[in-house]
């Protein structure tokens, strides 16, 4: 049975500790979620509210105090002048001159009451009422009745009376005689603390209503000066939404110096780089990219040298181009060149290849993997296919020959160390290239280790023997029927 409550009573702290962490998360959370304006506005506004408290605090404690020594100083005068009035009630009895001080006494602002008392502590006169008597004398005496006596100048004591706090001022009144103090009575006057909480509570108020404008102005303040802080920031955010969507014209104005002015200059230092980058990017071909992506950060200046891959290497090459630029101006040559290099690289790159160069009107490009003769075929049947079509819309025609070759060749870095190239080289590149150098217009050849892996999929002719520059045996080609 034991056994079972702890179990149980285990289990309970368990979910009340996973609730409360659950809890405390969601407010986490919560709190990170509220925008930084809003956060920071919160924050100096509870950063004043505390420092009003704090210092009203202390303000207030040191407006009692002084109050209370004021209550004490003026019960020290009243008390004071009623010695005199109690010396001659209780001597001479005349109780018309102590009732004319003591009336004059319960005049003053906060007085309760005034009494004289004779020396076994028995009330002479007083401004009390028959039944006010028991409560202010005789709960009074039983209470303090052997400290009064002991009391040489004068003495303060705090007295509750019908719920009222009085400070309570006791002075005794001595006949000297031959150097002798004799002591004939006492004299005791009330004074309610009600002045003092009155007093600080005018005083609260007051800052109650001097802090609610402070906070109004802060809170208006506090939002002026978070939205100087958020706006550049909501800026950055805004062209960094931009720039994600690919948009690198876009640039950060923000005419500070300060910590969110230098992230703006560092942001609009980055988008140029990132402009750089783009522009140096088309400049550079896909294997080099990847190359230097697999680099790893460590590797500063990649090293010159190579591997030994299979690949396939297509050559176009745009033919007539000579004879068509003899007429042309510059600009027409080059507007019709990029166009139909652009064609070219497309197809190429929608078919996971990759611009290794350009070499004038000639494109050569690089296929990977094991269908790379398969990308390759294809990229060159929709080449001259697209070449075709806009030979339909042409007064003059532009055509293209693709040579295709699929062999081991070497990839690497070439160059110097502060120049290379990410290429291929080797005797399967220089093959492709002179497919291309045979291929007549609208052709496509490929050699046979391109034909050997694509005959299944794609239609040929041939085979063919044709002699090429470097071998001294003919080389068994195949054309593409598209």
């Amino acid at each position: 049975m034991i056994a079972n409550i702890i179990k149980f009573v285990n289990r309970s702290v368990k979910f009340l500790n996973e609730l409360i962490r659950k809890l405390i998360n969601k407010i986490y959370i919560l709190i990170l979620g509220i925008p930084i304006g809003l956060k920071i506005s919160l924050i100096m506004i509870l950063s004043l509210s505390i420092t009003i408290i704090i210092i009203s605090s202390i303000l207030f404690n040191q407006e009692k105090k002084l109050l209370l020594e004021e209550i004490k100083s003026r019960g020290a005068l009243l008390s004071e002048n009623l010695v005199q009035a109690g010396f001659e009630a209780v001597v001479n009895k005349d109780m018309m001159f102590s009732g004319d001080v003591i009336n004059k006494i319960i005049k003053e602002k906060g007085v309760v009451y005034a009494l004289i008392l004779n020396k076994r502590g028995m009330i002479v006169d007083s401004s009390l009422e028959g039944e006010e008597v028991p409560d202010i004398h005789d709960l009074y005496m039983a209470e303090f009745g052997k400290q009064i006596k002991q009391i040489k100048d004068i003495g303060y004591f705090d007295f509750n009376f019908k719920k009222k706090k009085i400070i309570d001022v006791v002075r005794p009144i001595i006949l000297e005689y031959k150097r002798k103090k004799n002591r004939l009575g006492f004299v005791r006057v009330g004074i309610s603390k009600d002045i003092i909480d009155s007093e600080i509570r005018k005083a609260r108020y007051y800052a109650f209503g001097l802090a609610l404008g402070f906070i109004i102005l802060q809170i208006f303040f506090s939002f002026y000066f978070s939205r100087s802080i958020t706006k550049p920031i909501l800026m950055i955010v805004k062209v960094m939404n931009d720039v994600g969507r690919g948009d690198l014209s876009q640039k950060v104005k923000i005419p500070l110096t300060d910590e969110i002015g230098k992230l703006a200059d560092s942001f609009n230092d980055m988008i140029v780089h990132l402009r750089e980058k783009l522009m140096m990017s088309k400049y550079v071909s896909k294997s080099t990219r990847k190359m230097i992506s697999e680099a790893g950060e460590e590797d500063d200046t990649p090293a010159l040298g190579g591997e030994q891959k299979k690949a396939t290497l297509l050559f176009s090459d745009i033919r007539g181009f000579t004879a068509f630029s003899a007429n042309r101006t510059p600009e027409q040559v080059i507007a019709m060149l990029n166009k139909y290099l652009s064609i070219q690289a497309e197809i190429i790159s929608i078919n996971q290849g990759s611009i290794d160069k350009f070499v004038g009107d000639e494109v050569v490009a690089l296929f990977e993997g094991d269908k790379g003769a398969e990308n390759a075929i294809r990229s060159a049947i929709q080449i001259q296919k697209k070449v075709g079509a806009l030979n339909e819309s042409r007064e003059e025609k532009i055509y293209v020959g693709i040579g295709i070759n699929t062999g081991d060749v070497i990839m690497g870095n070439v160059g110097s160390e502060n120049r290379m190239d990410y290429t291929v080289i080797g005797d399967n590149v220089n093959v492709a290239a002179r497919l291309c150098d045979r291929a007549l217009q609208e052709r496509i050849i490929v050699s046979d280790s391109t034909y050997n892996i694509g005959k299944n999929i794609f239609k040929f002719s041939g085979p063919y023997k044709i002699q090429v520059k470097g071998k001294k045996e003919a080389l068994k080609v195949y054309a593409v029927i598209y």
